[in-house]
């Protein structure tokens, strides 16, 4: 009997410089199926261009949905990431992690957004803490800290993934970890769930098979690996525990 709304990351379509393209939109649905809040980052272009430095945004071909181009064939965001920011250490000491704003990955900005809880305004805008368009997942800590998923770290050789936290408001790295595999690196998917007791969810997802492990922070130990029952091999976007007690208290978003 929890109280809860929908968050849903999905798109529109706009034509912008003359080419129709995919635009992020961020809704907000009861579960009666209304819509009570949304954000449009084509809304909000002038905003996000002026933090940049920008005239206009760099088009990136769209590709993801290749059989159903409705949307267009570019996009200038790709948001991938979107949760409601819960109750946390740094809540009442600056004005962007409280609890009720939501907070919002979007990779080819390279931009972490902040939004008002009523979806109309951005009350802040951070460059990521790293120089690339591949993060898959980041949020918001029970501590206040931003933890993400590093798809792809292209400084290293051989490139590789990592799990990252980084302090608010500095982004000082307090943590990393990656798998000791060559080939955790697969850049284009990947999923975090806080499942608290300092665990965490996180995903090792390839064209070939899907599996998620069971982390424990504190000491870097895999406690477990889940592999989803007849999706081993074949590929997938999120894996995320069902349990919604857990998941509501921890994280509440997508």
């Amino acid at each position: 009997n929890y109280s809860f709304n929908f968050l849903v990351l999905t798109s529109e379509q706009k034509i912008y410089r003359e080419i129709k393209t995919r635009f992020d939109r961020l809704i907000k649905i009861n579960k009666k199926g209304d819509i009570i809040g949304s954000f449009s980052l084509y809304d909000h272009q002038d905003e996000l261009l002026n933090f940049l430095n920008k005239k206009s945004f760099t088009i990136s071909q769209y590709t993801w949905d290749k059989e159903n181009l409705n949307l267009g064939s570019a996009e200038i965001s790709h948001a991938n990431s979107f949760y409601e920011i819960q109750k946390n250490t740094n809540s009442d000491l600056y004005p962007e992690p409280k609890a009720g704003n939501f907070f919002v990955n979007i990779n080819i900005l390279n931009l972490f957004i902040i939004i008002h809880p009523t979806m109309t305004k951005i009350i802040k805008m951070i460059n990521r803490p790293t120089a690339t368009d591949l993060m898959h997942d980041a949020q918001i800590t029970n501590d206040g800290d931003i933890l993400l998923y590093n798809n792809l770290i292209a400084k290293t050789h051989p490139s590789h993934s990592e799990l990252q936290l980084y302090s608010y408001p500095d982004l000082k790295i307090k943590w990393s970890y990656t798998r000791k595999t060559d080939n955790f690196n697969y850049p284009y998917c990947g999923s975090l769930q806080l499942l608290g007791n300092n665990q965490i969810l996180f995903t090792d997802i390839h064209d070939t098979f899907s599996k998620a492990i069971v982390l424990d922070m504190k000491s870097n130990q895999e406690l477990k690996v889940i592999v989803p029952e007849g999706w081993e091999k074949q590929g997938s976007q999120q894996i995320k525990m069902q349990d919604l007690s857990g998941f509501l208290k921890n994280n509440k978003g997508l």
